[in-house]
């Protein structure tokens, strides 16, 4: 990382070797490194397919996401890989959604009836920005999918369902956090972080 900040395009060479060691979090590195020296700026989604482990390609779509080096042209490549797990599915449809298009309403209503209520969430977040017919319905499973889950578990989904909404600028989703926040035993951390998400998209 430290590398990475001084933006010497010298370092390219020793990316592309250090892309191949052993060490997860520099390989991840050496992926974000060579993209920020790239004459685009944006990552060669290539280099995060070929990474070799889960954990790998996780670390890096969700880097890539935060720092903004992906179009919307490599997100609707990387949605169609068919070994994406859920969870980086729901963000990079999440990130679609930010720049301005309409993820395929037929994954986005897959996602929503996902286990796992971070997913869902988020799905269902996106589906009620975009307005999608069967958000409503959606909304509702997902909030008694997260109203099952123990308190603390409970608090931490909903603060973290809110914070992706509020990092896609999911104006439509802000009503359904607000209902999030009325479920029981929300510990006051983290309601004071989904009320500062929820203001962020519904300010006022």
């Amino acid at each position: 990382a430290a590398l990475r900040q001084l933006r010497d395009p010298a370092l390219g060479p020793l990316f592309e070797r250090l892309i191949n060691s052993e060490d997860w979090s520099l390989r991840v590195d050496c992926v974000l490194g060579l993209a920020e020296l790239s004459d685009s700026g944006k990552v060669d989604i290539a280099r995060i397919e070929l990474l070799p482990g889960e954990a790998d390609r996780e670390a890096a779509i969700n880097a890539v996401i935060a720092l903004k080096l992906v179009d919307c042209a490599q997100v609707k490549a990387m949605l169609a890989w068919s070994d994406l797990p859920s969870s980086q599915r729901v963000i990079l449809a999440g990130e679609l959604r930010r720049l301005g298009e309409a993820p395929d309403s037929a994954l986005l209503i897959r996602l929503a009836s996902s286990k796992t209520p971070e997913v869902a969430g988020l799905a269902v977040g996106i589906l009620l920005d975009l307005k999608a017919a069967q958000a409503a319905q959606l909304a509702a499973k997902s909030r008694e999918q997260i109203a099952a889950l123990a308190p603390a578990t409970r608090s931490a989904v909903i603060a973290q369902i809110a914070e992706a909404c509020s990092v896609d600028g999911l104006v439509g989703a802000g009503p359904y956090i607000a209902s999030l926040l009325t479920l029981p035993e929300l510990n006051e951390e983290n309601r004071q972080r989904t009320l500062g998400s929820l203001l962020v998209l519904s300010p006022t």
